[in-house]
């Protein structure tokens, strides 16, 4: 089924949507991970760098301590008119405490004609075997050959484990020899190259320290006097591994690998030590990063190397930028996805939008033409609407208001309350009915109520009003419709007045013609009046004379009756003396 042009162009609108947001998504999610790996990169340089730093100070710092022992040895000695090997002993011990040094030694200035008596005194020292030596190209002992002087390992400590050393000659070695002459024409101290210390043999790399000790008192300020007057050399001997060591590992192991050179040795010499973290290895030759720092030794530059081993850059490299990649592919398609139906559904949406608007612009119209209607109706019957918050204040009142109150619609919205407009006499009543229906969220129905026009003349209303409710269930204010029924109340009441009064005039009609017929009543009633006139005169002339002959009857009637009274009175009275009872009763 060929498809048509509006769905062609929401397939094309469609994909151009996924491509342009797949594009920019991985744009986006590769310069994100590119940016957190340089972010995760520095932040791995700066902490590298910092515990680099922290960690190279601290071993020169020891170092720099260990040559203060040393000159601490050297001032003892320079203080020393002589001194026996117990004392040199007692002095030493305690500066071998924790500290990593192979040996402390004294090394005399032993003249040719002086040699004889230093082994014959370091023998009485219970060094039987004590016999100034030097070593051959081999590495034996060897009796040590005649010179002018003599710059033997004399006093030593600790002597267990260097006991090999006591006894050598220092001037035999050239570069022993030569640190000596250094150290004694510029009376500095003088660190020797790396070099083979006699107690090890072969096996280790060690570093000796010179300091040069004069005779007390005297001149020492040219290289003459400083020739003529050396007493001697205090010296430390140091295994660079052992050294080192100690110093290093007292630091906390977090696996920066570590190395030393003099870069005044020659470079098959330069080491001087080296320290692999536990795991992996180390490219020493050209480690990714580095942090390198010279310090002083005296006569010489060492520089120490630290670099990043494996333990430490798992620890401290973070690599959670490689999660990056994968989420920012994920949400790039869950995006790409959602648009893509976003994008039809807003194409649809627009298709349903213009149906929709046409259907609405024609309601609309239909709308406008019934609020027309609605307004001209509600106009013609005098019906204005309003609307008030819930404490009655108006919120809108329709145009109207203004013929039925005389305030424009202004003058109120806002500013008036619907009860400003009741009579002063009937305020506070209407007011308590209204705001009781308001707290009872009650509808108005046919409520009438008297307002007062501007000009001050009553106006009845009837008014109608419906609750406005907020989400919350809460009364927000009343919306409803007033009706001016002063013109109607009062044509109802001329109409009931007229009514009363038709009413009225037809009893009065009933009236009148009762009226004449009681007269009619009466006229007879008159006439019969006169008959029985004419006969009470007749009547009244009978009793005349019937009223003569019953007074004639009755004075005939009443002697009778009083003779009557008397003979029964006899007649008891003769009774009573006869014995018996009265036979009549008494009469008074």
């Amino acid at each position: 089924m060929q498809k048509t042009f509006e769905e062609q162009k929401e397939i094309i609108i469609r994909r151009w949507v996924v491509t342009i947001t797949v594009s920019l998504g991985v744009i986006l999610t590769i310069t994100l991970f590119f940016y957190l790996r340089h972010n995760a990169e520095d932040t791995f340089r700066a902490v590298f760098l910092q515990r680099s730093i922290s960690r190279a100070q601290s071993v020169a710092q020891e170092l720099d301590r260990q040559i203060d022992r040393l000159d601490g040895l050297r001032r003892f000695m320079d203080s020393q008119e002589s001194l026996e090997r117990k004392t040199f002993s007692l002095y030493v011990k305690p500066l071998l405490e924790g500290v990593p040094v192979r040996a402390l030694e004294w090394i005399p200035r032993v003249r040719w004609e002086d040699r004889l008596f230093y082994e014959s005194s370091a023998r009485q020292d219970d060094l039987e075997k004590f016999k100034i030596y030097e070593k051959d190209a081999q590495g034996n002992k060897v009796p040590v050959a005649d010179r002018s002087e003599y710059f033997p390992v004399y006093y030593l400590e600790p002597l267990k484990g260097n006991e090999i050393a006591l006894g050598f000659d220092m001037a035999s070695d050239p570069v022993r020899y030569s640190a000596m002459e250094k150290s004694r024409d510029t009376g500095q101290t003088v660190v020797t190259e790396p070099l083979v210390l006699v107690q090890q043999g072969n096996k280790k790399t060690g570093v000796l320290v010179f300091m040069p000790v004069f005779a007390k008192d005297l001149p020492n300020q040219t290289i003459e006097q400083r020739q003529k007057y050396l007493k001697g050399f205090v010296l430390a001997v140091y295994n660079a591994d052992e050294l080192i060591n100690g110093i290093y590992m007292k630091l906390p192991y977090e696996g920066l690998a570590c190395q030393i050179e003099d870069l005044a040795a020659p470079m098959d010499r330069r080491l001087l030590y080296r320290y692999p973290p536990k795991e992996g290895s180390i490219e020493w030759n050209n480690p990714f990063l580095k942090y390198e720092m010279l310090f002083e030794m005296p006569d010489r530059t060492w520089r120490i190397t630290i670099i990043p081993g494996k333990p430490f850059i798992d620890t401290t490299l973070s690599r959670t930028y490689w999660l990056v990649l994968p989420i920012g592919f994920i949400l790039t398609t869950l995006v790409a996805v959602f648009l893509s139906f976003l994008t039809t559904a807003r194409y649809r949406a627009e298709n349903l939008v213009q149906l929709r608007t046409k259907e609405l612009k024609k309601e609309k119209e239909s709308l406008a033409k019934s609020e027309e209607r609605f307004r001209q109706v509600a106009e013609e019957t005098g019906e204005f609407i309003w609307e008030v918050d819930c404490n009655g204040l108006y919120n809108y009142v329709s145009p109207i208001v203004e013929k039925m109150f005389g305030y424009a619609p202004d003058e109120i919205i806002g500013k008036k309350y619907f009860y400003d407009f009741f009579p002063p006499q009937d305020k506070e009543k209407l007011m308590q009915e209204s705001f009781s229906a308001f707290q009872k969220k009650e509808v108005f129905k046919d409520f009438f109520n008297l307002s007062i026009h501007r000009d001050g003349h009553e106006v009845l209303l009837l008014t109608n009003a419906t609750p406005i409710l907020d989400e919350k269930g809460d009364l927000a204010g009343y919306r409803g419709m007033d009706r001016d029924i002063t013109a109607w109340k009062k044509a109802e009441e001329f109409a009931a007045l007229n009514t009363q009064l038709m009413a009225s005039e037809q009893q009065l009609k009933a009236s009148n013609q009762q009226l004449k017929a009681n007269e009619q009543q009466l006229k007879a009633a008159n006439q019969q009046l006169k008959v029985n006139e004419k006969m009470l005169l007749k009547t009244q002339e009978e009793l005349k004379r019937k009223i003569a002959d019953l007074e004639l009857f009755q004075e005939v009637t009443v002697g009778r009756e009083i003779t009557m009274v008397e003979l029964k009175k006899e007649i008891n009275q003769l009774l009573k003396e006869l014995g018996k009872e009265s036979k009549y009763e008494e009469i008074e």
